[in-house]
């Protein structure tokens, strides 16, 4: 308590400055501010100012590795990459990561594209035609694979490349960026069978990897496919109804159970390619891949097959998909238990991760730090044993040293086993770093390691600062580490009995580390995922099951698996039935409504500075007690960087204008139009029928909460096609909405049971809208209703509703659904006025809505089309294009220019802008999107 100056050495501080300076290549302005905030900080707090001279050579250095690092975009791309027609992929598998919901992601490099033919046979990347080298790398993203790579694999498989792509949303996960930073520039879809295996790599530890593997599966899998308790997974069965207090976990993205070291879901966000932000979330154009991905043919599993492409050609056939699907699988407890120790959760169903995302406790089943000291605590039980059958041993080494030596192989066997993913080996080098500072016997042995283990991880891949596990990781232990101090001041005035002490003392910091940790990680987990859960005590149950029986039963089933493989299942069954007991709990506690979770405002970057910069204040003063104080200058830029956001926002509320938001939701539409006072109507949300990819969760809901609070005027559905329909669940489901309408004609489809239960989790009551009606919204400002007319019968497309945003009369947008010929005719006849300056084109520029008259009719100055890029529709057609180029007006196309908005302020035109880049006129358009 003594410390009069900022706890961090002076290298440590020019080594945050570092992280800062990397930072700015993504976020310049952010990272900026974090410097001057450090800078600030350490000013006021004394001592160690004379480091802060170094401080803008340690953030342009940071800036420097990271622009060298970051690999380069290609310089040119194979035509089969563009033209969105099947080609034969040849590729080396450089790493395999299972995922939720039976599905891998692939990492291939050295990837070569061949056009098939009739002569060329796909097992022989030799005989193929015209071979052309892929540059960068791709990602396969493999729903139920019939088998399962290896790193250094050659696999091959016919299907469509496609370039990687995001949702661009304002605040969006940059699937792109993310992505890049990995050497990935394009994906493509398989399942099943489609890939074959060319050459093994002949690792001699990959068939030990998997026999331990199929060991644990043959342990927890019963008989038959019974999942107590759960609904089956995609591909594993029917699912179920889901209780009321499950509302959306039907709807969960696959993989998007961020913690603390897995990646975003955009998700969530965050959404990865692969994922969502998770992400994470599935990449655009997954429609496509699924359509067009075609088998090559049946294999048998890796170990069987024989070495070199030549003899890959008389593989014998695998049992087909259908019947590995039908597979019996693991229960819940059989799958997190093949997930901790292997760090395979591709048992686990997106239902189970999404039971554990909502209870904080994803982070116990991503393998990480939390994970390895598990493994580790295992050094000190043998240490204890060695100090019980021979205590002179600690007399030369004692037994925090020994434990730490004892340790070592243990962390390095359960690295290799969960695979060497970058946050185990992260995690392993953090316990070195650890470990070597308690050999020399160092003060600080938390934020000194951490420190140490960042600094070692950060020189060795600069880029590894993007990555959310590591941030997460590394913010959860440094609040652990500045905050335990605090809480253990705290406990040492609870007026408890001397014998209860210990036991408190336990229950005390299982949840002070955990609130600790979650404290630290608020603003990212806001950022993230744009939800918290209120459900942290659950650790206080969890992480002591997890790490006093769950993790010993299951390492010592995979120690005697290594004499006897039917033997380790007395230790496998108990970690499971274990597991089973706390997914069991989980499900009741949701069951009983008793697991929901908070949306919140996903914050800018002056709030999440000015949080940290208080939080950093605050454990400055905690040191410098009692004769310090909280700096006032500290203190005043934290509380402005947190407020300014809101201010600038209620500023704008005020101005008086209007916008309208055309939302990057990939081959779907999703339009916000907000009016004075910073109301907001949701014109639907976009959405895919494939998987369970959760538009609304993952894209459209993100971009509506970052930085706002998750309200809304009302929502209104068009129509009730999936690409409209499904993102409106989640906004409707936990955000809060005034009003929902529909259109009011009985053709207008019905969305699905997921939509029907958001709706009534609302407490909304459908309006049916038709032509006729206003909605007012004050200041002039209103949305007519023009179609469909009362009674209108046909098609679900031509019996979408059509609003026109109006302020005073003029006409400021018209928002026409997915209408076509039949409707156009109807709306052209009805004698309305439909001008407006901005259109957004009906059926996402599709030639069946192309129509020279109603074009004339709206005379627009700009034209907005939402479509996914790559489409296999086409979209937008070229005769629209064509249209549109006589009248002259820009085009604005979400599949290049992402999302993209039309402010009116006053009596003024309207000031567009776009994501990615500005308008273009649509010929010039066409010419860019000719390679659709």
């Amino acid at each position: 308590m003594g410390h009069r100056h900022i706890p961090l050495l002076p290298w440590q501080i020019l080594f945050a400055c570092a992280v800062c300076g990397i930072l700015a290549l993504r976020v310049p302005l952010a990272a900026v501010a974090a410097l001057s905030a450090m800078a600030l900080l350490a000013w006021a707090a004394g001592g160690r100012t004379r480091i802060l001279v170094l401080a803008p050579l340690a953030f342009g250095l940071g800036l420097g590795l990271a622009a060298l690092a970051l690999p380069g975009q290609p310089d040119t791309t194979p035509r089969a990459a563009l033209s969105g027609t099947r080609t034969v992929i040849v590729g080396t598998t450089d790493s395999v990561t299972p995922l939720p919901g039976n599905r891998l992601s692939v990492v291939l490099a050295d990837v070569r594209l061949t056009h098939p033919t009739a002569k060329a046979d796909p097992k022989d990347a030799q005989a193929a035609r015209r071979p052309a080298d892929l540059p960068g790398r791709m990602l396969l993203t493999w729903d139920q694979p019939a088998w399962r790579p290896a790193p250094g694999d050659m696999l091959a498989l016919t299907a469509t490349v496609r370039p990687v792509t995001g949702f661009s949303n304002p605040g969006g996960f940059d699937t792109a960026f993310a992505r890049r930073l990995e050497g990935v520039f394009f994906r493509t879809y398989a399942r099943g069978g489609q890939p074959v295996l060319l050459q093994a790599s002949g690792s001699p530890w990959r068939d030990l990897r998997e026999r331990l593997r199929q060991g644990i599966l043959a342990a927890v899998t019963p008989p038959q496919a019974d999942r107590p308790g759960q609904a089956a997974a995609p591909g594993h069965g029917d699912t179920p109804e889901r209780k009321p207090g499950q509302a959306n976990a039907d709807r969960q993205p696959p993989g998007a159970a961020p913690g603390k070291d897995d990646p975003p879901h955009r998700g969530t966000a965050r959404l990865q390619a692969d994922r969502p932000p998770p992400g994470a979330a599935p990449w655009q154009g997954n429609a496509q891949e699924r359509e067009t991905a075609q088998p090559l043919a049946k294999i048998t599993p890796p170990e069987a097959a024989p070495q070199g492409a030549a003899a890959a050609a008389g593989l014998s056939a695998r049992p087909g998909q259908d019947q590995d699907i039908l597979a019996p699988h693991p229960t819940p407890g059989g799958a997190m238990l093949l997930a901790l120790l292997t760090g395979d959760r591709s048992e686990l169903t997106t239902l189970d991760m999404d039971l554990v995302r909502r209870a904080s406790l994803a982070h116990a089943l991503a393998l990480s730090g939390m994970h390895v000291g598990y493994v580790a605590a295992l050094g000190w039980l043998l240490a204890w044993l060695a100090g019980r059958v021979r205590p002179t041993i600690f007399l030369r080494l004692p037994r925090h040293k020994l434990a730490v030596l004892l340790a070592a192989p243990l962390v390095c066997g359960y690295v290799w086993l969960g695979g060497a993913t970058p946050s185990l080996v992260r995690a392993a080098m953090m316990f070195g770093c650890f470990g070597l500072l308690i050999l020399l016997e160092r003060p600080r042995i938390l934020l000194d390691g951490l420190f140490l283990a960042l600094a070692l991880i950060v020189a060795a891949a600069p880029l590894s600062v993007f990555d959310i596990r590591l941030q997460l990781s590394a913010l959860a232990v440094a609040g652990i580490a500045v905050f335990w101090p605090p809480g253990m001041a705290v406990f040492a005035r609870l007026p408890l009995p001397e014998r209860a002490r210990p036991a408190a003392l336990w229950l005390f910091g299982v949840l002070w580390t955990s609130l600790t940790a979650e404290a630290a990680l608020l603003p990212v987990l806001a950022l993230e995922f744009g939800e918290i859960s209120p459900h942290f005590y659950l650790n206080a149950l969890w992480l002591p099951v997890l790490g006093l029986v769950v993790m010993p039963l299951g390492l010592a089933g995979l120690f005697t698996s290594l004499a006897s493989p039917a033997a380790a299942a007395f230790f496998y069954v108990p970690a499971a039935f274990a597991g089973d007991l706390l997914m069991g709990l989980l499900s009741w506690q949701d069951g009983l409504g008793l697991l929901q979770t908070i949306t919140v405002l996903r914050p800018l970057w002056p709030e999440i500075v000015g949080f940290y910069l208080l939080v950093a204040a605050l454990a400055v003063w905690w040191r410098k007690r009692p004769a310090g104080r909280l700096p006032g200058m500290v203190l005043v830029a934290g509380l402005f960087l947190l407020a300014a956001p809101a201010a600038r926002q209620a500023w704008l509320d005020l101005s008086g204008q209007v916008r309208l938001t055309m939302l990057d939701v990939g081959q779907g539409q999703a339009l916000v139009a907000e009016v004075p006072g910073g109301r907001r109507i949701l014109v639907d949300g976009g959405g895919t029928g494939f998987g369970d990819f959760d538009m609304g969760r993952a894209v459209t809901g993100p971009a509506l909460a970052y930085g706002r609070s998750p309200d809304l005027e009302g929502v209104i559905l068009t129509h009730g096609h999936t690409d409209h329909a499904q993102g409106l669940i989640w906004p409707l489901s936990r955000f809060d909405v005034g009003f929902f309408g529909t259109s009011a004609s009985p053709d207008a489809a019905t969305p699905d049971a997921a939509f029907d239960r958001a709706v009534a989790a609302s407490g909304l009551t459908p309006r049916p809208l038709a032509a006729g009606d206003r909605l007012d919204f004050g200041d002039g400002v209103a949305l007519e209703v023009l179609h469909p007319p009362p009674g209108f019968t046909g098609k679900a497309n031509d019996a979408s509703v059509v609003l026109r945003l109006v302020k005073d009369g003029r006409g400021l947008a018209l928002l026409c659904g997915d209408i076509e010929k039949m409707a156009i005719r109807t709306l052209l006849a009805s004698g309305q006025d439909i001008t407006a300056e901005v259109l957004v084109a009906p059926h996402h520029g599709s030639a069946t809505s192309a129509n020279r008259a109603f074009y004339k009719a709206v005379n627009p100055r700009a034209v907005f089309i939402s479509c996914g890029p790559g489409n296999r529709f086409r979209y937008p057609a070229d005769r629209v294009l064509a249209e549109l180029a006589r009248l002259g007006c820009l085009v604005y196309v979400s599949a290049a220019l992402g999302a993209v908005t039309a402010t009116w302020d006053g009596d003024e035109p309207a000031e567009i802008t776009s994501v990615v880049a500005a308008g273009q006129p649509p010929r010039q358009l066409a010419t860019s999107l000719s390679a659709r």
